[in-house]
């Protein structure tokens, strides 16, 4: 089962932005999270869309 959310550092490994771009993101609206207890975890949805929209890179 695919898991339908994840932390702020397994978002910033899976992304490869650094912790201040991730949070400036989240602060704009950018990137959707849900705070479960005292934990702030991003909604995979809300990657694959962020993901999805990036340009493509050619090597």
């Amino acid at each position: 089962m695919t898991p339908m959310t994840v932390s702020i550092a397994e978002t910033i490994r899976a992304t490869s932005l650094s912790q201040a771009t991730i949070y400036r993101m989240i602060g704009r609206g950018e990137i959707e999270t849900v705070k479960v207890g005292g934990r702030r975890l991003v909604k995979m949805a809300s990657l694959r869309q962020l993901i999805g929209d990036a340009p493509a890179v050619e090597a």
